[in-house]
């Protein structure tokens, strides 16, 4: 789905048009929410329990700007790691389900479960606006669901108010690990967050401690501590670029907020007896390194590897341009030569991409 058809489908379920929709008022509101919700983080409430004067404007802002930036991370780690045909998805802590309408428009019935009934009382009307099969809906304590007849669970942002609500770091790894082996064969456990170091040292934290009960299939390359750790001023986390519709730009401007990029961290948990797809390098980032010179940071079994490459050489410049942090690489044997400045791209035909994400 284009951001654009994505546009259209959220204003058609609040009955507006690209047209005519109130973009100053859903932008007023965008700036409440964006405000609140970086207050909540630190504090540890739920997000979902959020309020603002008009609950139909609050609900089409979160819909298109964080309910967009869910979608395509969703539709993304669907096509990197499908479910077999007919597989039941559980968003939990859904908000109206936007991680659901991904899976619901690949084929697959979706369930969502949420504390805040507000929220979900737009699901169906989203849902029916992007021609995707209607959810069911639940409205309950994430603790309390029984996995039983899913095939695949979904936190997107909301792995870290389940973690605080229920005590603190390690109070769900056991939840969480009963509810995988539920699943069955082939089951996943999809765990998305804020690209924040809070939030994404927490997802490291529960990494470390539960990768040997279960499988990370995504994104680690490697099955010891995250690497991560050796560097706490940095933490893992991936930004992309955000294609948006028109009106969710325009609303975005007026709510002086960014647009253009989004930040998360994010896990894709299998079973302990299940191999992960091969990860020999994962793309971290990268950024310019002054003139003539742009770099990388590679996730590697045997740890972080940062790399530069000249642009004077077209097609290093273009390898470069065209990189996507996320994507699998495979690194061959003559693609890097030690320099001065570190390891160096010398042949980027070398630097295999294996996928996206």
């Amino acid at each position: 789905m284009s951001p654009e058809a994505y546009e259209r489908a959220i204003l058609s379920a609040f009955g507006w048009s690209p047209g005519d929709a109130p973009i100053e008022a859903l932008a007023a509101a965008y700036r409440t929410l964006s405000e609140q919700i970086h207050a909540t983080e630190a504090t540890g409430g739920p997000t979902g329990l959020l309020r603002g004067d008009d609950e139909a404007l609050q609900a089409a802002a979160w819909a298109l700007v964080f309910g967009y930036r869910t979608f395509r991370i969703a539709e993304a780690l669907l096509e990197a790691h499908p479910l077999p045909p007919g597989v039941r998805l559980g968003e939990l802590g859904s908000g109206w389900g936007p991680f659901g309408l991904a899976a619901a428009l690949r084929g697959h019935p979706v369930e969502l479960v949420d504390l805040a009934a507000e929220r979900l009382r737009w699901s169906r009307g989203i849902y029916v606006a992007a021609n995707a099969p209607p959810p069911n809906i639940r409205c309950g304590d994430l603790k309390a669901l029984d996995p039983r007849g899913f095939g695949a669970l979904a936190l997107p942002f909301s792995f870290g108010e389940l973690e605080r609500g229920s005590g603190g770091p390690g109070s769900v790894d056991g939840l969480l690990v009963s509810w995988l082996k539920a699943l069955g064969p082939g089951g996943r456990i999809f765990l998305v967050e804020p690209g924040t170091h809070l939030s994404g040292t927490r997802l490291q934290a529960f990494r470390d401690r539960i990768e040997s009960r279960l499988q990370i299939h995504a994104p680690c390359p490697v099955v010891q501590r995250c690497p991560m750790n050796a560097t706490p001023k940095d933490w893992c986390h991936f930004t992309w670029n955000t294609p948006t519709g028109g009106v969710t730009r325009r609303l975005a401007d007026l709510a002086q907020r960014h647009w253009q990029q989004q930040h998360f961290s994010y896990l894709v948990l299998g079973p302990p007896d299940e191999t992960p797809p091969l990860t020999p390098a994962r793309l971290l980032d990268r950024r310019p390194l002054g003139k003539g010179k742009v770099g990388a940071q590679l996730c590697t079994p045997n740890g972080l590897l940062s790399i530069t490459g000249l642009t004077r050489r077209p097609e290093i410049e273009a390898w470069f341009e065209a990189s996507h942090p996320g994507e699998v690489l495979e690194v061959g044997g003559d693609a890097l030569v030690s320099r001065g400045d570190g390891w160096r791209v010398e042949r980027p035909e070398q630097l295999v991409r294996l996928r996206k994400f």
